[in-house]
């Protein structure tokens, strides 16, 4: 049945058509039709004439008349200004602009097509225009205005026909549309996206969305675009619905005639393309008419049949034939698109054109803003929109029609929820009780159920448009209610106050456990052990990693990766889980599982410094790739230049490369980047002496003596600034080492300006050793001479004295085994026994 816009439009189109034709029948009806009409309009008329199976002879106009449409009428009358009133003529040539728009709205009003939001104002614009010309009464089109003002009903009695040519477009069924009172208000980017997914590869399309969002409407649309293409690709386009509900302004009425299942569906679908329309027989006889003819099947509402025909079916389809359906449950072998609310702006031109069309003068109760926000709080949603506008119609209270929307809710989401399991419905319990967007992760900690479930549950929701996917802050994607579904679920779940304090509970243990697993990170955020937790989306998955570290620490590695299994389920797109996974592997001796989870981690967060520095050091510590490993961890310090940590990584990474001075420059960085006096810097100081004392040792060897002076000069002016009680003893075994070293580098140097640089630095090196530890002059240099490492001794040369060693004098007894011919030593010298040799004490093993 065609909306009242479209036949209001019609009746009052026809009636136009009447008086032109009435005002060339009056001025020149009996006039020869050949020596007034084109041949080509002569013919026109002629062909009309035949398709109503006359065959008589016509030679005057005014029986012809009948079978010329507006825009032949209107030329006709126009041409023969000559023999009309002054008045008329002119008139009539006035409005030949708005003649010439009009006849696209007649065509459309004629043919059944949607209408445009402008069409039914151009009519009435263009009647109010005729009726100011004089010269003629317009009888036929003050009686029509009169009629249609006093009797609404009037429209669909009167008996007013339009010419209507064969309709060249596709062959189809495409119901008459809804939204002719306003016309499809917005969606342009959809309806070009729609259409051409329509004329690409896939073969299912889907518009998905809540009730009442406007999706029939936009396939509708869509459709009736297609069928007017020139270069259509279907044959046919064949529309069939599942709605099984009307919502009016008071009740949701049932349809009875609904279709219940899918067979009944396809039955209908192939009945249409003039099959048996028996369910048994219904998808074969629908694959073959779709093999037969390239064809659009157009299933609407399909929410209320999806069962398991439904995918059977849409695998089946054959090339060339396309399916597009309409769903607020998604069919999971669909190319999807998915639908929400108008714009705001075109929300409110919806609510204006509805009450203008109407007759409801919607500027008496509201202004602009509170237009704007009723349809912010419905969602900019079109169905509520028209049924507000019929509750205002019906003398409501806008208030009262926001405040209790009961009705449009259930009409929207009863029927998706009835679709949802009950481990999804518990799913949606929990969101509704712990507010917020919520990670995977997350709502498998709060519902308790695990990585493959928790996944089955958020597949399910999200194909019913419950929830929708947003921006978790820095912990990625997250899934929260809409407002719509929200407002309906606490109409229409009960919690009791035992559930929600349970829930309530679980949320309280989850901030508890990730505020303290991000605390531990902040203090040590380069500690292996600690996790880098983005936000709250995290802390579920963070409690697992560390789980999964707790266990490769205490072993147990291989149920470390079990556990991580699951974290990876969970939270695919957290570094983190990458990157421990990436860890126990590399405890495990796994190098390219490994380097696999450290890439991983690395795309996931590229701008991650944590992740950079780990992954540098599993690449030197294991020897993978070294070179990348430093340039991973310089990469990190880019990342975070305060770090003196990562300054002091790279430094050790090229002290074990052998690359000393890259070393002395890291490790400069890092002595300033530390904070004065704190353990960092008591390290990188450390680090400094010991690439300056190998610098001098290395540069020696090449008699490099200028170089010595540079290297020394550089460690001295770095330290100038550090506090005396940041040099430890181990660092001030290392300014001994220089000291020797660079006595002997005084003496080799033969140029002078070299050896005084070189006696100068000696000197304050020597100075600052003394000022931090007057006591440390006991300590003395020496190199091992023979090692007995089976029975755990050896002895050392200093001088020209021999020293006693054994392994447990060592600071670090395990490194005895490292030890070789040369190796240098700091050690104090002990008292002498009555026999042997004085034995070495306090042992440092520096070089």
């Amino acid at each position: 049945m065609a909306s009242v816009s479209s036949r209001m439009a019609y009746v009052m189109l026809a009636s136009i058509e009447d008086e032109f034709r009435a005002i060339v029948e009056h001025y020149a009806g009996e006039e020869d039709a050949a020596s007034l009409l084109s041949p080509e309009l002569l013919e026109i008329a002629a062909s009309r004439r035949r398709r109503d199976g006359a065959t008589t002879a016509i030679h005057t106009v005014g029986p012809l008349l009948p079978y010329l449409d507006f825009q032949n009428s209107y030329d006709l009358a126009n041409r023969m200004s000559a023999r009309l009133p002054a008045s008329l003529a002119a008139g009539l040539n006035d409005l030949s602009l708005a003649v010439r728009k009009t006849v696209a709205v007649r065509n459309r009003v004629a043919h059944n097509r949607p209408l445009d939001i402008d069409d039914l104002p151009t009519v009435i614009d263009l009647t109010s225009d005729l009726l100011q010309i004089g010269g003629w009464d317009w009888q036929k089109l003050r009686q029509t205005r009169t009629e249609i003002k006093q009797d609404a009903g009037f429209i669909f009695r009167a008996a007013a026909n339009l010419i209507v040519d064969p309709d060249t477009a596709v062959a189809n069924n495409l119901p008459a549309p809804d939204f002719d009172e306003t016309s499809l208000l917005g969606r342009k980017e959809e309806r070009r996206k729609i259409l051409r997914a329509l004329q690409g590869a896939w073969p299912v399309i889907s518009i998905l969305g809540d009730g009442g969002i406007g999706k029939t409407a936009l396939a509708l649309q869509v459709c009736y675009d297609l069928v007017e293409m020139p270069d259509c690709a279907f044959e046919a386009v064949v529309w069939v619905s599942a709605k099984n509900a009307q919502l009016t302004s008071t009740e949701i009425v049932r349809i009875e005639s609904a279709v219940e299942d899918s067979l009944g569906l396809f039955a209908s679908a192939a009945a249409e393309l003039g099959g048996s329309g028996a369910s048994d027989t219904a998808i074969d006889e629908l694959i073959n008419v779709l093999e037969s003819f390239p064809t659009l099947l157009v299933l609407d509402n399909v929410e209320t049949v999806l069962d398991e025909s439904f995918p059977r079916f849409l695998k089946e389809i054959p090339p060339g034939s396309k399916v597009l359906i309409t769903s607020r449950i998604g069919v999971k072998t669909e190319n999807p698109f998915k639908l929400s609310g108008l714009s705001e702006s075109d929300a409110v031109v919806l609510m204006r054109s509805l009450a203008k069309a109407r007759g409801f003068d919607l500027s008496s109760i509201a202004t602009a803003e509170d237009l704007a926000k009723w349809v912010i709080r419905m969602g900019c949603r079109p169905a509520y929109i028209k049924w507000f506008v019929s509750g205002l119609q019906a003398g409501q209270l806008p208030e009262k029609l926001l405040d209790d929307d009961g009705l449009i809710l259930d009409f929207c989401m009863s029927n998706v929820f009835d679709y949802l399991t009950q481990t999804a419905k518990s799913a949606l319990r929990a969101m509704l009780v712990v507010p917020g967007a919520h990670t995977m992760a997350e709502l498998a900690f709060l519902t308790d159920l695990g990585s493959s479930s928790i996944q089955e549950v958020i597949l399910e929701l999200t194909t019913t448009n419950f929830v929708t996917q947003v921006r978790s802050g820095a912990s990625g994607t997250a899934l929260d209610l809409s407002d719509f579904a929200r407002s309906y679920l606490r109409r229409t779940l009960q919690i009791d106050v035992s559930e929600r304090r349970a829930l309530t509970e679980k949320q309280k243990q989850l901030y508890a456990l990730g505020g303290g697993l991000q605390a531990a990170h902040d203090l040590d955020p380069y500690a292996v052990e600690t996790i880098d937790v983005r936000g709250v989306g995290d802390y579920s998955a963070a409690k697992l990693l560390r789980d999964a570290l707790d266990l490769a620490m205490r072993g147990k590695v291989d149920d470390g990766l079990q556990l991580l299994a699951e974290a990876v389920e969970l939270a695919p797109g957290y570094h983190e889980v990458a990157r421990v996974e990436a860890y126990l592997h590399e405890v495990s001796t796994n190098f390219p599982e490994a380097f696999e989870g450290y890439s991983r981690a690395k795309d996931l967060a590229p701008n991650d410094p944590y992740v950079a520095y780990f992954f540098g050091r599993f690449l030197i510590d294991s020897g993978f790739d070294p070179s990348q490993g430093i340039r991973e961890l310089q990469r990190a310090a880019t990342l975070d230049p305060e770090s003196s940590h990562l300054h002091m990584s790279i430094a050790m990474a090229f002290l074990n490369m052998s690359k000393l001075r890259e070393a002395l420059d890291a490790a400069s960085y890092a002595v300033g980047a530390a904070r004065p006096g704190g353990e960092d810097q008591r390290n990188s100081i450390y680090l400094l002496w010991q690439a300056c004392a190998l610098s001098i040792r290395s540069l020696s060897a090449q008699t490099d003596w200028g170089g010595v002076a540079e290297v020394v000069e550089a460690a001295l002016n770095v330290s100038e600034s550090v506090q005396n009680e940041v040099f430890e003893i181990a660092t001030l075994d290392l300014l001994l080492w220089c000291e020797g070293m660079l006595t002997e580098a005084h003496h080799e140097a033969s140029d002078e300006f070299i050896a005084k640089k070189i006696s100068v630095s000696l000197r304050k090196l020597q100075f600052r050793r003394l000022s931090v530890d007057s006591d440390h002059s006991a300590r003395v240099v020496g190199c091992v001479k023979l090692l007995v490492p089976e029975r755990g001794f050896g002895f050392v040369r200093c001088a020209t004295e021999e020293y006693f060693l054994h392994a447990n004098e060592l600071w670090t007894r395990e490194k005895f085994q490292q030890l070789a011919p040369g190796s240098v030593l700091v050690f104090t010298p002990g008292k002498k026994a009555s026999s042997g040799k004085p034995p070495a004490e306090s042992v440092h093993w520096v070089g």
